[in-house]
């Protein structure tokens, strides 16, 4: 079987140095930002979100890194573009 070769800059597949370099607590910010604007309490966006109102509290302190499905929905429920959401990150 052919190895593939990775491509200048290529990290692997290192998931916990993505993480370390987005900025989580600065999505968390925006996230409760947004959330208050709107009126919703961490109930009222979990509920939109389908996650728990501690998962968004989790989020909004950035004590919690989400999988790619709830922040899909944390992002789509708050009415934010995700393409832009990611790379804000």
């Amino acid at each position: 079987m052919k190895e593939e070769k990775a491509g200048p800059g290529h990290q692997g597949n290192d998931r916990s140095k993505a993480k370390r370099t987005m900025d989580w607590e600065g999505f968390g910010k925006r996230l409760r930002q947004r959330r208050l604007e709107l009126g919703w309490s961490q109930e009222d966006l979990g509920n939109k979100a389908i996650v728990s109102a501690n998962t968004v509290s989790d989020l909004e302190r950035a004590r919690h890194i989400p999988n790619a499905h709830t922040f899909t929905n944390v992002v789509t429920a708050l009415g934010w573009d995700l393409t832009t959401a990611i790379h804000d990150l």
